[in-house]
């Protein structure tokens, strides 16, 4: 998250709008997002209904975390159409920042 805070000033020059979807409730995206002092939305699919969309692979329940879904990057375009999708697998670590804006300019 502090990544794609950092470069938000870059993603906006791109002409490029981030938001953050997770199924965490919105309470917790608000002490989130003010705690890492985000500018972009942080949305809250506490429904899963993003997840179930975009296929974002909910985890099986582990101890506490029943439903969490995986790390995935998505760039849409103004039309609505998926254009670059980077899916985490375990162990993985989110899309670099560098990654979806080169993903961004091919486009």
């Amino acid at each position: 998250m502090s990544q794609l805070r950092d470069a938000y000033g870059e993603f906006r020059r791109q002409d490029v709008e981030v938001a953050t979807v997770s199924v965490d409730s919105p309470y917790a995206h608000r002490v989130w997002a003010k705690e890492l002092e985000v500018e972009f939305p942080m949305i809250s699919d506490f429904e899963h209904e993003f997840v179930r969309a975009y296929d974002a692979m909910v985890q099986p329940p582990v101890q506490f975390f029943a439903g969490m879904a995986r790390y995935h990057t998505f760039i849409v375009d103004p039309g609505g159409t998926l254009q670059f999708v980077h899916y985490h697998q375990k162990g993985d670590t989110p899309a670099a920042v560098e990654d979806i804006l080169a993903a961004v300019q091919a486009m």
